[in-house]
C-alpha cells in the first residue's frame, strides 16, 4: 500500500513539473483495476466447486428413510434438489423435477426416488435417520380432576440426516457429510389437531432446511451457522 500511495504522489509531482497527464492517468487507472481484482479475489470460495462448480451435476437419490413420515424425507430431498440449483450443480432431468413441483405442484412421495428410477451418477445419496422431540418450558398442569401434571410449554424438535456422493454404482462413498441435525422450537397447544398440524409444518420446514444443508455442504458452500 505505500508503495502505491508513493508512486501517485511521485505522478502528480511529475505531472507538477510538466510530465504528460495521460501517464498519471493511466497508470491510476491501471492501479484500480489492481486493487478491484484484489478485493474481490478475497472472501469465501466453495471447497470443492472451485473452477469445477459450473461443470460438476448431480444426480439426488433417497438411500434410506428411518423416519415414519414420508414427508419429511421428501422435504429433505426437495431441499437438496433446491440447492444444488440454486448453485447450477443438479443435473438436468432432477431440474426438471424441481421445476414441475414449482410450477405445479407435487403430492407426497414424488420426490423419492427408487435405483429402478434413479440409476444416473453422479449423485447425492440421501439418508433420513431419525426425528427426535424434547419437551420445554415444564410447568404444572392441572388434571381435569385438579392433581397436578407436568405441562410442556414447548417442544424442541430435530431432524438427522446424512448425505455423501457416489460417482458411479460401484464408487466408494465421497464427500460424507456425517450426521447432521437441524432443530427448531415449536409452541405445544392444547388443542390436539393444532398440536398435530403444528408438528407436521414444523417437520416439513425442517426437512427442507436440512436438504439445503446437505446441498451446501457437498459442494463445500461455506455456512455463517451449523443448522444453516
Amino acid at each position: 500500500m505505500s508503495r502505491g500511495v508513493f508512486s501517485i504522489s511521485s505522478c502528480a509531482r511529475w505531472r507538477g513539473r510538466g510530465a504528460p497527464s495521460a501517464f498519471a492517468a493511466a497508470y491510476s487507472l491501471a492501479l484500480a483495476a489492481y486493487a478491484v481484482t484484489a478485493v474481490s479475489a478475497c472472501g469465501y470460495a466453495p471447497v470443492y466447486g472451485g473452477g469445477r462448480r459450473a461443470t460438476e451435476s448431480f444426480y439426488v437419490h433417497l438411500a434410506q428413510s428411518s423416519v415414519p413420515d414420508a414427508v419429511t424425507a421428501d422435504e429433505v430431498v426437495a431441499g437438496v434438489r433446491d440447492e444444488l440449483a440454486r448453485h447450477g450443480a443438479l443435473a438436468e432431468r432432477d431440474a426438471a423435477i424441481v421445476f414441475s413441483r414449482e410450477s405445479f405442484g407435487h403430492p407426497p412421495g414424488s420426490a423419492r426416488s427408487s435405483p429402478e428410477q434413479s440409476p444416473d451418477y453422479p449423485r447425492v445419496e440421501v439418508e433420513v435417520l431419525r426425528v427426535d422431540e424434547g419437551a420445554m418450558a415444564i410447568a404444572v398442569g392441572r388434571a381435569p380432576d385438579g392433581s397436578a401434571l407436568p405441562a410442556s410449554g414447548a417442544s424442541r424438535v430435530g431432524v438427522v440426516v446424512r448425505a455423501y456422493v457416489r460417482m458411479h454404482r460401484d464408487a466408494e462413498p465421497v464427500r460424507d457429510t456425517g450426521d447432521m441435525r437441524v432443530h427448531d422450537t415449536i409452541a405445544v397447544s392444547n388443542q390436539a389437531t393444532t398440536a398435530l398440524f403444528g408438528h407436521i409444518e414444523a417437520l416439513r420446514a425442517l426437512g427442507r432446511r436440512a436438504g439445503r444443508r446437505i446441498g451446501r455442504t457437498v459442494l463445500g458452500v461455506p455456512a455463517l451457522r451449523d443448522d444453516e
